[in-house]
């Protein structure tokens, strides 16, 4: 999360705090701490176990708070979730065909401004895919959208797509 922070030039230039994020595959807790250090309020999704002190973080200063959803993504329900959403995140396991449909779900129900995604490559050939990918992105994420291969995984690409200006 930090690299792709810095990368999109959201760390330290434009404060998290107060905002809500929504993170898809939060366990087992490494995004989500940075998420919540920078004062975001943390609804984390995930089947897995999540960090002790991820659990239990609570900023009295900001009000970030992690809450866990203990669940797959495909049975949230709107009654799981805030109102509202500002930022999605999502570091799900899966292939890109299967968490676009989830993303597409989410972003046409909670309207966020920004999101943050790392989009798995899990097979070779889903590299030449890159451009595909963007584009059934396009379709409903927030603009402007941006991408990068990131250097500490070649097979995961990091989108960031709106911007926190809009919140």
């Amino acid at each position: 999360m930090e690299q792709a922070l810095a990368w999109s030039g959201l760390d330290g230039k434009q404060s998290l705090q107060g905002q809500v994020v929504l993170e898809l595959g939060s366990a087992p807790g490494g995004a989500s701490y940075s998420l919540l250090q920078h004062g975001a309020q943390v609804y984390g999704v995930d089947t897995g176990v999540m960090d002790p002190d991820v659990l239990g973080f609570h900023d009295a200063k900001t009000g970030a708070r992690f809450h866990h959803l203990r669940m797959a993504v495909g049975t949230l329900a709107p009654h799981h979730l805030p109102p509202e959403v500002d930022i999605i995140v999502s570091d799900m396991n899966l292939a890109p065909g299967v968490v676009i449909p989830y993303l597409e779900n989410l972003c046409r129900r909670h309207r966020p401004a920004l999101l943050i995604l790392t989009m798995k490559m899990t097979e070779e050939r889903l590299e030449s895919k890159v451009g595909e990918i963007l584009g059934s992105l396009r379709r409903f994420v927030p603009t402007p959208l941006k991408a990068t291969q990131l250097p500490a995984n070649r097979r995961e690409v990091c989108v960031v797509a709106g911007g926190l200006g809009a919140v």
